[in-house]
Parts: C-alpha cells; structure tokens; sequence
C-alpha cells in the first residue's frame, strides 16, 4: 500500500468522534524537491508528514488546520500524478498512460488529481481498494469544504458523477463483512447514497452494517451508524450534517449561516451549541 494510501485508510478509521475544543495546529512538512519518474523533470511539491485534525465529516474528510486533502505532488508538464513511489516497471507502464487519449481527456474535463490517481492506480494493477480510497478523497476535492480546500474545485456535477462512480464500485467489491476495511468503504458507500439523495439506499447499506458489526465489538463505528441513521432518517444530503461534524464547525455554522429548517433550528439553540456561538461571537468583537 501507498504512504498516502495508507495514510487515507488510518484516516478512515479514526474516530469521528468531534473533541469539545480544537487541539493546538501540529504541522510537518514542507517543499520537497523532486524528479518526475517519466521524463525526469525536475520540480519543488509540497509535502506533507504530518497534521493534526479534530474529527471529520460523515464522507470521511478531516477537519484539520491543514491542506485536507494533502495535496500530491504532480509532474508540471505531463501531470501525471504521484501518488506512491513508483517501480522502474511501473513508471514504463506510466508513460503510455499518460499520453493516451482517455488520460488526456481527464485533464481537460479538469478532473482532479486524486481522480485521475485512481485512474492510473487501476490501470497499473493496483489493489481496487486502494484506488477506491483515492476515489473518495476525490470527492472531497469537488465538494464544498471549510478553510483550505487544497486541490480541485467545487462542482456539483463532479461530485455527483464521483459519488456515483465511488457507491458502485464498492458494492462491486467481493463481499467481505467481517472485515474492517470493507466495512469502511461501505460506510462511506452508504453516506454517498445519502449524498445523492438516495435515502431509501442509504438506509438498507447502513442496516447491513449494522447487522456485520453486531457480532462483533463496533467500537466508534457502532454510534457513527446510528448517527448517520438519524440524519438519513430526516432526508438531510447535505455535506455537513450539524449533529455529524464537530460542535465547533457545528457552532460555526450556527453562527454564520443560520439555519431555518426545524431540525437545524432546534440544533443551534441547544445549551452546548448557543455557548460555542456565543464564544466566537465574543472573539469576533477584539
């Protein structure tokens, strides 16, 4: 598995359980030189080692003070992505795919780096979920997010298209329910068909997760689906659900785009939230 990859599957394990206060930035990494393994250009990237982050959204990107997602490095004149350390055998089998008409026409349709990661992953015999793993965090990069987005832009039609493309390969995988990782990727499966407005799809995904993890101590995993239960439950497809971010996002989002909707209405004026509100109101008058 790739460093960024397994970095990705980590991430998607962690708990999304939100802490009560941000915890001080733990940033490490920088510019990096580095030669590009097919043609051998030259180029400066930057790199990341480490972050620190503080929960996540329900599609598995972290909050962070931090690029989310950690941008790849990409090769300035035949873009092609670096998303591991490649092998001789297969920066030769890079090559062709890079000039080929499809990756071609990846880049002008401005699909994003990880995208186009996975597409080059597959196509040089990669594991299907790894690749999956860089498919999400496409998502990510089309989708609206707070602070720095890092690479991509937001689009509807791309996120939509990359949500739909993510759910069917992973119900495409062979089935594997006792298995953490497979259980992961469909639980994000099952938060992209809320995403997509399919509630009834969501519903039955979760349900099924639910029934692998009974036998099994669920840990995090076990409330994260109880939680997403609820929001699908109230046909919520929104990116950031208010009761499945961290409260401070949360209180943010209380705060400068109050919601009208019921179940909004009554989330922002619970005690925890109006005193988040009220602290960063405080802060925002110094």
């Amino acid at each position: 598995m790739s460093i960024v990859n397994g970095l990705l599957l980590i991430i998607a394990w962690q708990s999304a359980a939100p802490a009560p206060s941000s915890p001080p930035p733990s940033i490490h990494g920088g510019d990096r030189e580095m030669t590009c393994p097919v043609g051998g250009e030259k180029f400066t990237a930057l790199v990341t080692d480490m972050f620190s982050s503080y929960g996540e959204r329900p599609d598995g990107r972290r909050y962070t003070y931090w690029l989310m997602p950690l941008p790849l490095p990409e090769c300035p004149s035949n873009k092609l992505v670096l998303f591991q350390a490649f092998t001789d055998a297969e920066a030769a089998r890079l090559a062709p795919l890079i000039a080929s008409p499809e990756y071609q026409a990846l880049l002008r349709q401005e699909d994003t780096t990880y995208y186009r990661a996975q597409w080059l992953a597959t196509r040089i015999g990669r594991p299907e979920r790894e690749a999956l793993w860089m498919l999400l965090t496409a998502t990510w990069q089309v989708k609206p997010a707070p602070g720095p987005v890092g690479q991509g832009r937001v689009s509807a039609a791309k996120a939509r298209a990359y949500d739909e493309e993510f759910v069917r390969r992973v119900r495409a995988l062979e089935p594997a329910t006792d298995d953490k990782e497979y259980q992961a990727l469909w639980y994000r499966a099952a938060n992209a068909q809320r995403e997509l407005g399919r509630f009834a799809e969501a519903g039955d995904m979760l349900r099924s997760l639910e029934a692998w993890l009974a036998g099994a101590d669920p840990g995090h995993w076990g409330d994260a689906v109880k939680a997403l239960e609820l929001v699908v439950a109230r046909r919520d497809a929104s990116v950031e659900p208010l009761d499945a971010i961290p409260k401070v996002d949360a209180a943010l989002a209380c705060l400068d785009h109050a919601p009208r909707d019921p179940f909004g209405v009554e989330f922002c004026a619970r005690a925890e939230i109006r005193e988040l509100v009220e602290r960063f109101q405080a802060a925002r008058k110094h």
